[in-house]
């Protein structure tokens, strides 16, 4: 399938094309209205089938956009093509939008919502199109049910041998692979199979089709008991293999959405909505392991616990919509000031913690310092902040738990508290 963004904003065109490549969409970016009207009435353009607008275009605004779309011809542009808005202010255009043929608008703060809402979308429209891309491993005869997969929807990429199969496997998804049962695949139809499973492959995630010649039911039961499917045999004209490569490429597809809906909840069950970090829960089922693997591997992990302080104070004088807003904004910046190793969460309230892995205490001491300035320089919608910190350090000689290594770092950010706020305490061992 094909898409379109039209968007002037940097980083939302990166996500969205990121998205869409993951869900297997040829993607167009454009950000003014007019280069992106002129391609899709430009006679060699292939049609869109999607086609994302966010709402500021260097050339006019995405609802303008919109309305010179829809009166396009429909030799140019299919009516039915879905259309999302991006905007800042949802509520504030979704009713022009719903008027105008828009079937989704979405705020910058609802962009999982647009995934998720991407994601259901595609998925149904292969299923309905029948569209899915297989991989056939055939030896030098060509599958006689190969032109009947072709003209029914299916993109077929066509190898010889099974070494060149499991090369393409590793740079390429697929929906379905069929293997034609032949010696002159290079290698036997068993070992293949074993060979994809090995790389645990799960059958639903890349299911196998052995199309066979051989009638020996004991063969064919190891194939299947090896990590294959399904069989059939080869006869020519057939569409039984058309029918069983139907099922296995639908079961895919909602073995597909099925693990992104799970991934999504398990990313909701450990992560906190506000701000996008880890919750109080995972941290908690997390640090235990960090330091086992810390105790086990003989390095450091130091903890940072962080503070905002005189926050009460916000939410009185500004409103908890304001505080909302800070603690985003603290969120944002702890997780692009720390390293992908470490792990951030948000504690709970205006408490935030930050497990640092290979990190000493006096590391961690210059990392507090050096977060603690960009908070005070932070002044988010306005308003001056500061935190304090709290650090504490574990190493592999420790035999303290967690919990104690908790209650050192609580401890410190108490001292920071009581000497003045907006400071670093270390509470060490030594």
């Amino acid at each position: 399938m094909r898409a379109m963004i039209v968007e002037a904003s940097k980083s939302l065109s990166v996500l969205l094309n990121q998205h869409l490549s993951e869900l297997h969409f040829v993607t167009e970016v454009h950000t003014s209205g007019t280069l992106a009207l002129s391609s899709i009435k430009s006679k060699d353009n292939i049609p869109v089938d999607l086609i994302c607008v966010g709402l500021i275009l260097t050339d006019m605004d995405g609802l303008s956009f919109t309305e010179k779309l829809m009166s396009l011809d429909v030799k140019d542009f299919d009516p039915h093509t879905r259309i999302l808005l991006f905007t800042p202010e949802a509520e504030r255009h979704e009713a022009r939008a719903l008027t105008l043929g828009v079937q989704g608008v979405y705020s910058a703060s609802e962009i999982d919502l647009a995934l998720d809402h991407l994601n259901t979308w595609s998925q149904n429209q292969r299923l309905e199109r029948h569209e899915g891309n297989i991989l056939v491993i055939e030896g030098k005869h060509s599958l006689d049910a190969k032109t009947t997969l072709s003209d029914y929807g299916y993109t077929l990429e066509c190898v010889q041998f099974g070494i060149d199969g499991l090369a393409k496997l590793r740079g390429k998804e697929y929906e379905l692979v069929i293997i034609h049962d032949r010696a002159d695949i290079g290698m036997p139809s068993l070992e293949l199979v074993q060979n994809i499973r090995n790389r645990k492959q799960h059958p639903l995630k890349l299911p196998i089709l052995v199309v066979t010649d051989d009638i020996d039911e004991s063969k064919n039961l190891k194939l299947i008991q090896s990590g294959a499917n399904d069989f059939v045999l080869n006869r020519p004209a057939s569409r039984e293999c058309l029918a069983r490569a139907n099922s296995l490429v639908r079961n895919k597809i909602l073995y597909d959405q099925v693990r992104f809906k799970y991934e999504k909840l398990h990313k909701i069950a450990m992560t906190d909505h506000l701000t996008g970090l880890y919750n109080r829960h995972y941290l908690f089922e997390m640090a235990p392991q960090k330091l086992a693997e810390a105790r086990r591997h003989k390095f450091s992990v130091s903890l940072l616990i962080a503070d905002l302080d005189k926050f009460k104070a916000i939410n009185d004088n500004h409103g908890h919509d304001v505080g909302d807003k800070v603690l985003s904004a603290i969120g944002y910046l702890l997780k692009n000031t720390c390293r992908e190793e470490d792990v951030v969460g948000r504690f709970g309230g205006e408490e935030f913690i930050i497990v640092l892995p290979y990190c000493d205490i006096h590391q961690a001491y210059e990392k507090a310092n050096q977060i603690r300035l960009k908070v005070f320089e932070l002044n988010p919608v306005g308003i001056s902040i500061s935190a304090s910190f709290g650090v504490a350090s574990f190493d592999a000689y420790d035999k303290s738990n967690f919990a104690d290594l908790f209650k050192r770092a609580d401890e410190a950010v108490f001292w920071a508290k009581d000497r003045g706020r907006n400071r670093v305490e270390v509470n060490s061992l030594a």
